[in-house]
């Protein structure tokens, strides 16, 4: 399914886009009410799947495609979620990703690297003082690179499943992308983090509702901003038999 023009995406890179943060929620509801029962199921199916190495992120992420039919007017499938036509594209993806976070998350370890003892003798006051704060600095070092690593990488999964770009050359584009819009696109990340979370705060149970809404408000963000107006209206013709 490769419904994205680089064309386009060059041209907003070049001369920026609108962000529409309140449409993407709103837009998100409209298209989680569209097909509740299918979002909720395949979410279901997700947590089920999970659990298996690259297969299950992938298909994590083919729930944008039921999103994309729902939204076309097209009856979602559970057997969409098994598409693994990207699957190698997704793999290389992860790899660096996971690579990338574990660079990320030295400035934890810094602290104890720096100032523990190699004679293996217990820490005095001062050097436990030293090494908690350390540890505290490190920690909060960590979080916010993770969030700016992974508010930089939020277009790179659209790009590779809804078009033909591979693992690196994603990232690379979605970093120029956001540079556009890094105060909205950041504040978005967040509030969407928030959304997902509210079903986990519900005791877990509501989190089959949370985590599938805040997927149809990030495919919103991404329709809005990375899918060409006729690559849309292509699709929807072809779905009608046009």
């Amino acid at each position: 399914m490769n419904i994205i023009n680089r064309t386009i995406i060059e041209n907003k890179i070049s001369n920026g886009y609108d962000f529409k943060f309140g449409d993407y929620i709103s837009k998100g509801f409209e298209l989680f009410k569209k097909d509740m029962g299918m979002f909720i199921l395949a979410f279901v199916v997700i947590m089920f799947t999970s659990w298996i190495p690259f297969l299950g992120v992938c298909i994590q992420t083919n729930f944008f495609t039921i999103c994309h039919k729902v939204e076309n007017g097209e009856k979602g499938e559970i057997s969409d979620l098994f598409n693994f036509e990207k699957l190698g594209t997704l793999v290389v993806y992860y790899i660096i990703l996971i690579a990338c976070v574990l660079v990320i998350l030295i400035p934890m370890f810094v602290p104890i690297i720096l100032l523990g003892d190699s004679d293996g003798n217990s820490y005095d006051s001062d050097m436990q003082s030293a090494l908690g704060g350390g540890m505290i600095i490190g920690m909060l070092v960590m979080y916010v690179l993770l969030l700016l690593f992974m508010g930089f990488t939020y277009f790179a999964i659209p790009l590779i499943h809804f078009g033909d770009y591979k693992a690196i050359e994603a990232l690379k584009t979605s970093f120029k992308l956001v540079k556009k819009q890094i105060l909205m696109i950041f504040l978005f990340f967040i509030v969407v983090g928030m959304l997902a979370s509210v079903g986990v705060i519900a005791c877990y149970i509501g989190m089959i509702v949370s985590i599938p809404f805040s997927y149809c408000v990030m495919y919103q963000s991404y329709k809005d901003v990375l899918f060409s107006e006729n690559a849309m209206q292509n699709e929807i013709n072809l779905i009608k038999g046009i």
